[in-house]
């Protein structure tokens, strides 16, 4: 079984804006009866070249809001199935796992249009992993791409009964209505093979 977990909240501090956006999304109703829903989250801070919270304009605050929070859970993937696909203010995420063999699971992240609009360089990704709660150095993956790339790789082993976490940050510069900062887009994704 599988699970998974993206995160995001929005706080103003005396007209700076600090984007912390959580958006909680809820898994597929078509999956085998699971006994837990599963949702997906990212988060995303934006700051100015000095590294202060960055004031944003209205239209792209409003685009970025929140959605109805929810607890964090696990989601587990079944046999039938074996995929998982959610999209929030931040992004698109999928994965999906080959439940045979070492159990492999293939993941994506995509930045939504309105974060990719206001990029003006490259994406640096770095992603990793923990395994019961240690960080793994047997995967990890990073690239260098344009903002509207589909970052995808692919965890080669999972152990049953075990729970992990897949990391990552998506850093990029931006220009929003004229203001220049840097992005830095969070996300994990709690899996368990059971």
């Amino acid at each position: 079984m599988f699970s998974l977990r993206l995160t995001a909240v929005t706080v103003a501090k005396v007209g700076v804006l600090v984007m912390l956006l959580t958006a909680g999304l809820y898994a597929p109703t078509s999956q085998a009866a699971p006994s837990v829903q599963g949702h997906a989250t990212t988060s995303v801070v934006v700051t100015d070249d000095a590294g202060r919270p960055m004031s944003l304009p209205e239209s792209l605050r409003a685009s970025l809001r929140p959605e109805v929070a929810s607890p964090q859970v696990v989601h587990h993937f079944y046999l039938n199935a074996p995929s998982y696909s959610r999209c929030d203010n931040n992004g698109c995420f999928n994965a999906q796992v080959t439940i045979s063999g070492k159990v492999p699971m293939a993941w994506s992240f995509r930045l939504t249009p309105k974060l990719q609009a206001i990029a003006t360089s490259n994406v640096q990704e770095n992603v990793g992993i923990t395994r019961s709660g240690k960080v793994d150095g047997s995967y990890h993956d990073d690239h260098n791409e344009p903002a509207d790339y589909l970052f995808h790789s692919t965890v080669p082993f999972n152990r049953v009964g075990e729970v992990n976490q897949l990391f990552g940050s998506f850093v990029f510069r931006v220009n929003a209505g004229g203001r220049t900062g840097t992005a830095h887009v969070s996300t994990t994704f709690d899996y368990e093979v059971g």
